[in-house]
């Protein structure tokens, strides 16, 4: 391996590692709790488009596979875990 490949992946690493980071904060901020699921649920969504992108050859497939599953995962959280506990005591989360 090169440098330049080197450079690279460590660049992207370091990408996906800052946005997981902004993630957690930009959640806390917006519901003054910590969400430890939003890395959890970005895993979930690199799976599936990784699944698909292998099983149909098609990159573009997989990452709307992963948006579209983010998107439903994301409301599905904030419905379900986040927002009936919004009016509730500081320690009820």
């Amino acid at each position: 391996m090169d440098l330049s490949a080197l450079l690279l992946s460590g660049l992207a690493i370091g990408a996906i590692y800052a946005a997981l980071g902004l993630s957690l904060v930009i959640i806390f901020r917006a519901t003054q709790m910590v969400n430890f699921a939003q890395p959890a649920l970005a895993l979930v969504c690199a799976y599936l488009a990784f699944t698909v992108n292998r099983a149909t050859d098609g990159y573009w497939l997989g990452f709307a596979v992963a948006i579209a599953a983010g998107a439903v995962l994301g409301a599905l959280t904030e419905r379900l875990l986040i927002r009936p506990l919004r009016n509730r005591g500081p320690l009820s989360p």
